[in-house]
């Protein structure tokens, strides 16, 4: 029985790679990525959006190498995880000038981020996401790390 349980707690890796808008239209129509888009390295999803859409409870959105921007979410299922390749230096998110968001969330039960980069005012602002877990990140040109409306779990 408890191994069962263990199993529904087990989410995929969904894969993101910041890409061009003529590599992201080619890896969409592939014929490989019709299937298995996002679910391998090879094969990323190419926006942070789709794999917001295609995530699944306890799922964890890996970010590739790269600068991304600005990130708005409204919804994700419970206990996903947003990480970023390597120990937070090779993964950026970036508000686009001084006075944006870099990481906005509404509504996220048990959401953690870890190995990125928020560059912005404000690193995250998390609406409705009770104990939120950042680890490894690091917050830069943030007048104000993190917004949140919940206590966080672990800073």
């Amino acid at each position: 029985r408890m191994h069962r349980l263990a199993q529904k707690n087990t989410g995929r890796n969904l894969f993101v790679k910041n890409m061009t808008h003529k590599e992201a239209t080619k890896a969409r129509f592939s014929g490989q990525a019709t299937r298995r888009l996002g679910l391998t390295e090879t094969v990323p999803f190419p926006t942070i959006a789709e794999a917001v859409k295609a995530c699944k409870p306890f799922d964890t959105i890996v970010l590739l190498e790269g600068t991304y921007s600005a990130i708005s979410i409204r919804s994700l299922p419970r206990g996903v995880t947003i990480k970023g390749v390597g120990i937070g230096t090779d993964v950026l998110i970036d508000a686009g000038s001084i006075f944006g968001t870099a990481l906005t969330v509404s509504s996220a039960e048990h959401l953690a981020v870890t190995c990125v980069r928020l560059r912005g005012l404000v690193g995250a602002r998390l609406l409705d996401c009770p104990s939120p877990i950042f680890k490894m990140v690091t917050f830069e040109g943030c007048a104000t790390p993190l917004i949140s409306d919940k206590p966080a779990g672990d800073v």
